[in-house]
């Protein structure tokens, strides 16, 4: 096909903040990962919300 155009792909350094110039990079990905295995151990256990609150001693609205 003439005139395609293919734009370039660059392997990131695996931190999305610190390639935005983010501060506290390191804590924000760590943040992330953290949230993102939560979801997974609440996925696994089936719990809702309240569920889950009653579990972590809090309101279920702040969950």
């Amino acid at each position: 096909m003439a005139g395609k155009k293919t734009d370039a792909v660059i392997a990131g350094s695996g931190n999305v903040f610190e390639e935005l110039g983010l501060a506290g990079s390191e804590d924000r990905k760590l943040r992330v990962q953290l949230a993102a295995r939560l979801n997974e151990l609440i996925d696994e256990k089936r719990l809702n919300q309240t569920a889950l609150a009653k579990r972590l001693g809090i309101s279920q609205p702040h969950v």
